[in-house]
């Protein structure tokens, strides 16, 4: 069971979608459709490794819509971030 569900703000005033406070530690999750703009993807990307570093976390996760990959960011402490793609797509009729 998860526990309660909040927005994260780091000390830099980066902000990540999604703050879990599980029983079990922390989950991360930044949710962005459209990943193409080069924009979106640094503010994005810096807001949730800014987050699992001041967390002391080891990874997070990004849920897009049309991107899976999964990025290390400092091998030697273990610390990545996953892009999932979506389950759910949205169709327009």
């Amino acid at each position: 069971m998860y526990g309660d569900v909040y927005y994260y703000k780091t000390n830099n005033n980066k902000e990540v979608d999604f703050f879990i406070n599980k029983p079990d530690g922390p989950l991360l999750i930044q949710a962005s459709y459209d990943f193409s703009n080069h924009d979106t993807q640094e503010r994005e990307i810096t807001s949730i490794v800014a987050a699992i570093s001041e967390l002391n976390l080891t990874k997070g996760y990004i849920y897009t819509y049309n991107t899976f990959d999964e990025i290390f960011i400092d091998e030697k402490k273990n610390k990545s971030f996953t892009f999932l793609e979506s389950c759910f797509r949205i169709r327009s009729s």
